[in-house]
């Protein structure tokens, strides 16, 4: 007799910030319509923003599954109920989020372990570093979720990597070295990482950083003829040529309804 067909079951954990859910979700609704089983791992403040549309995906046959776990807001010197970094009255309380983000691991732990049918990967956020040592646990893959582009992953592995940024002033414009295409700006337009002002997390990159080489491959909002040079240039320095293109993924939602849904998340 042939062996019986498991239906796959992926867990998507996305980063709880409107910008970073939003997107997952819709991935979550495009990897079902696909017969994959598809469980969010939440929290109750941030389920409470896309409960409505998960709810009628699964009333459209969709099998969407939340996993909502306690935050410890209180024990991270947060108000009680912040649990998105939305909601943050301060950016000096955005190391306190992260910390109690990893608290999350545990609970998750003890559920994948359980879960039916087994999960057979883990899709997470790619500033979601902690993840990857529960894939390692739990001993399933861990792929890194970035809602961004091949071009921005490319553009800022090229300035690292050449370290450009050590040797110019704050204002004299320079091109970033080995892209497919001419691309000049000046070091103040750089994102925080390269410069890095007081409130800058720079051990979180680093992990993030670390743990993004180390995971299974990468999972792009992106398309390959919108960018085919940076896919493929992103082929090339992602471990094994793990890289997925999957969007855009927003073009998963079809009627007024869904289109609606993602608005009212955005809190436009």
């Amino acid at each position: 007799m042939g062996s019986e067909f498991v239906q796959p079951h992926f867990v998507l954990i996305p980063l709880m910030a409107q910008g970073h859910t939003i997107p997952m979700v819709d991935m979550a609704k495009l990897l079902a319509k696909h017969g994959v089983i598809v469980t969010i791992v939440t929290t109750p403040q941030n389920a409470v923003w896309f409960n409505t549309t998960i709810d009628q995906s699964t009333k459209s046959g969709l099998d969407i599954r939340l996993l909502q776990l306690r935050f410890p807001s209180a024990e991270a010197g947060l108000p009680e109920g912040c649990e998105n970094l939305d909601t943050l009255s301060s950016r000096k309380l955005t190391r306190n989020f992260f910390q109690e983000a990893k608290m999350l691991q545990k609970p998750l732990e003890s559920f994948l372990s359980e879960a039916q049918p087994r999960p057979g990967c883990i899709i997470s956020d790619i500033y979601l570093a902690w993840t990857f040592d529960v894939a390692c646990n739990i001993q399933i893959p861990r792929l890194v979720f970035d809602g961004m582009s091949c071009f921005n992953m490319i553009f800022l592995y090229k300035i690292s990597f050449s370290k450009i940024y050590e040797k110019i002033s704050l204002f004299k414009p320079f091109v970033v070295p080995g892209l497919p295409h001419q691309i000049a700006l000046t070091k103040s337009q750089l994102p925080e990482t390269f410069n890095p002002g007081p409130l800058f997390m720079k051990d979180l990159h680093e992990e993030v950083d670390a743990v993004e080489e180390a995971s299974y491959g990468m999972v792009f909002n992106t398309f390959e003829e919108l960018e085919p040079k940076y896919v493929k240039a992103s082929r090339k320095v992602i471990k094994n040529d793990k890289v997925w293109c999957v969007g855009s993924v927003s073009l998963c939602n079809k009627d007024n309804f869904e289109k609606a849904q993602s608005i009212r998340v955005l809190g436009i």
